[in-house]
């Protein structure tokens, strides 16, 4: 993985990583446009495997706050802010394929049983493809 601007696809579904347009802060997968700013992420290294996933938009993908702290908890939302959180991406064994891991947790973003317009969440991590991202390069 290099930094760059990339679409991330939900493995299983085929679906992208889109962010709602009605408040540019909720995350879903959606139908695939290459042409839609909402599904472009501008993915940078900060080193230690910690990395940046921002949309067009300059939102970070992130998870919630509890008192102004990042609390990400099994089954919350992951959604797009201001606040720059790190993410581990991480190989998964199917080429290709990687994993968004919130650091130092079992837990990863994942769209269970996706639709169109399925939000994506916090979920414990198995070993299975559902929870996995392909990166494909914006043009």
């Amino acid at each position: 993985m290099t930094n760059g601007w990339y679409s991330l696809y939900h493995v299983a579904s085929g679906l992208a990583l889109d962010v709602s347009g009605e408040d540019d802060a909720s995350t879903m997968v959606f139908h695939p446009n290459t042409q839609a700013s909402l599904q472009r992420w501008l993915v940078q290294n900060h080193g230690g495997g910690a990395w940046s996933i921002q949309n067009a938009n300059g939102r970070f993908l992130s998870f919630p706050m509890a008192n102004g702290v990042p609390s990400p908890t099994l089954g919350s939302t992951v959604l797009c802010s201001e606040m720059q959180h790190p993410w581990m991406i991480i190989p998964d064994s199917t080429p290709g394929s990687f994993r968004l891991w919130v650091p130092n947790t079992m837990l990863v973003a994942d769209a269970l049983n996706p639709t169109a317009t399925t939000t994506a969440g916090l979920y414990m991590y198995t070993p299975e493809r559902t929870q996995t991202w392909r990166f494909i390069a914006a043009v």
